[in-house]
């Protein structure tokens, strides 16, 4: 049996897949032939812009037909139900109204590639990993599939949870086999089932949609070690992920989640709250770096300090070590981070946390039954940024029962903040990154979405106007409403907006750049790997003659002239080994492993990237 493993855009524009890559190891270890397919990847690197309007239409509440739908599909059903079931040339007409004819014109070609290179393989099964942001694109790419073989298809991931998703897929003939939850048990089951039911796997049987979860989960120790080998494309090198922005590999160190925050769909997921020791951990850091030569890893945990005691060993256990790792990003609670353990998790190698605010109103955090103590987390927030470490906090504004006081409240939270970090002389781009525009969405296994009587919520259906199709159709077609004055909300939201500070990208000290920086070099072949300056970067001429300044985003650099000519070498594309080459025969000031390190610090700064 072979086995392809395919990721469709849009996914992480960041990291790696981690959740193939855990499937991966599980069908190596039953001696199982998977081959991995990250059209994710390949479709960021060929078009950047088709890729973001992609993951806007997944995963963007700006771009919904109904603010207030709920979604299963992505926020533009209308489309992908028009692709799916209608003609090409009247779902493209679809498109066109919305001027997204020519989406539809580039998204179709991508994906006849994309299918016509993963058939190329027979593969026997095909498993599509799928979140919020690429169902849309995997359903569409199952459809084309569906057309031109007749291997098994299986979805899988957080997306298909809802069973009104799970019921979509398997009554329109999408899916022969959807995996919902914790996968891995499941899988081994699968590849013996030989067509019969599976336990965590919803099916057809004799004309019927069948779904019977899984009772059991796998112990810590049982977590699979991922395997990258033969990521992105078996045909195509490891490196190719650094020609979009690369954090680092992705790590886990548990799953589920220790809160209950009744907007988020964690809890039901996962079911049961499993993590590994810190020393485990730490042991699979190594392994990793020993496998991959790297230290730079992307922490994919719903939250890191699930425990402080675990959290404050897990970062002696580092300190300690020579493994000097760097974490590009984490989740964090606010609950759980004494002042002196964010000093220690800066030391140990982290660098950009966000934190879960969602509010500083007591009475919506009472709503959300979100347990915290607001004058604590104001002094968490305020002394991680002062240990260095890079912050963003995460707020949901219009809450059901939000009112323009809460409202109030929130605005007075952030301004104590900045006063208090006014002594500081931080620059704009290192106080902590509050979003106040995240507005709430009604989230498919939340809490809420599962009991919505008990929190003034109303779920009615919406006739599905925006599609002739009301058989494909009744399982999605559902949108929330609750007794809030919606002026009301618009004015708050307003209120908020003016308080946002959220500046692109995430900057980090550049003492974190330069660490980041050296993190990534072993990755890079100085012959091989050729960069140039991101497209937003702009340059004009300074005084002295020969000088440059670099304007990235709202900042401004002026570089000396040693510099400026590395710039213009970046401008015109050039290997490290032709910039070193260059620039030393200009200046003997400058060693080759300088001119290296400047570049690569360009280069994980978001001002260069590797072509």
């Amino acid at each position: 049996m072979t086995i392809a493993l395919t990721i469709f855009p849009c996914f992480s524009d960041k990291t790696l897949p981690l959740g193939l890559a855990c499937l991966k190891s599980v069908l190596d270890g039953e001696g199982i032939e998977s081959e991995v397919f990250d059209f994710d990847l390949l479709l960021s690197i060929e078009d950047p812009a088709l890729y973001y309007q992609l993951h806007r239409l997944g995963a963007s509440p700006g771009a919904a037909l109904d603010d207030r739908m709920i979604n299963f599909i992505g926020y533009r059903p209308d489309l992908t139900l028009a692709a799916l079931f209608t003609p090409p040339e009247e779902a493209r007409k679809r498109f066109e109204t919305d001027g997204l004819e020519q989406l539809f014109d580039k998204l179709d070609h991508f994906l006849e590639r994309a299918v016509t290179r993963l058939l190329a393989t027979e593969p026997e099964q095909i498993w599509l990993s799928t979140y919020i942001s690429n169902l849309w694109v995997s359903m569409l790419a199952a459809r084309k599939l569906r057309e031109r073989t007749e291997a098994t298809i299986v979805f899988g991931g957080p997306a298909v949870f809802p069973e009104e998703v799970q019921r979509f897929l398997i009554v329109n003939g999408l899916a022969d086999r959807v995996v919902v939850g914790e996968g891995e048990l499941t899988a081994r089951e699968l590849i013996r089932a030989n067509g019969r039911p599976v336990a965590g796997a919803a099916q057809m049987i004799e004309g019927e949609f069948r779904y019977e979860p899984r009772h059991e989960w796998l112990r810590p120790e049982e977590f699979p070690m991922p395997d990258f080998k033969g990521f992105p494309f078996a045909d195509t090198p490891f490196d190719a992920y650094l020609r979009r922005r690369f954090e680092g590999l992705p790590v886990s160190f548990s799953r589920g989640c220790v809160n209950g925050c009744i907007y988020c769909s964690e809890k039901q997921i996962w079911k049961r709250f499993r993590h590994l020791s810190p020393e485990a951990s730490v042991e699979r850091l190594a392994a990793y770096k020993q496998r991959f030569g790297i230290g730079l890893f992307y922490i994919c945990d719903s939250l890191i300090n699930f425990s402080e005691a675990w959290l404050s060993e897990f970062c002696d256990l580092i300190l300690s070590s020579d493994l000097q790792p760097l974490f590009t990003f984490a989740f964090c609670d606010l609950k759980h981070l004494k002042p002196e353990l964010t000093a220690k998790m800066a030391a140990a190698g982290f660098t950009r946390i966000t934190f879960g605010l969602e509010s500083a109103s007591e009475n919506v955090l009472t709503r959300m039954h979100k347990k915290l103590d607001l004058d604590l987390a104001r002094e968490n927030i305020v002394a991680a940024t002062r240990n260095g470490l890079s912050i963003h906090v995460s707020t949901i504004i219009n809450f059901p029962g939000e009112q323009t006081a809460d409202a109030l409240d929130t605005i007075r939270f952030f301004r104590e903040i900045d006063r208090e970090l006014a002594g500081n002389n931080l620059p704009m781009t290192h106080l902590p990154r509050r979003s106040l525009s995240n507005r709430f969405r009604l989230e498919p296994a939340s809490a809420i979405y599962l009991h919505p009587e008990h929190y003034g919520i109303r779920m009615e259906t919406t006739g599905a106007s925006w599609t002739p199709l009301a058989e494909e159709s009744a399982f999605l077609a559902k949108r929330w409403r609750s007794s809030d004055d919606q002026e009301q909300l618009e004015w708050n939201a307003y209120l908020l907006s003016g308080f946002s500070k959220n500046p692109r990208p995430w900057h980090l000290h550049d003492s974190q750049y330069r660490k980041q920086a050296e993190a990534i070099a072993p990755l890079i072949d100085k012959e091989k790997h050729r960069f140039t300056l991101s497209p937003h970067v702009v340059l004009r001429q300074s005084t002295p003659e020969n000088g440059l300044i670099l304007h990235d985003y709202r900042e401004e650099f002026q570089l000396d002239d040693w510099q400026s000519q590395v710039i213009r070498l970046l401008a015109k594309k050039a290997s490290l080994h032709e910039i070193t080459e260059k620039i030393t025969a200009l200046t003997e000031a400058k060693s080759a492993g300088a001119i290296r390190d400047f570049v690569l610090f360009l280069y994980v700064r978001g001002i260069a990237r590797i072509t």
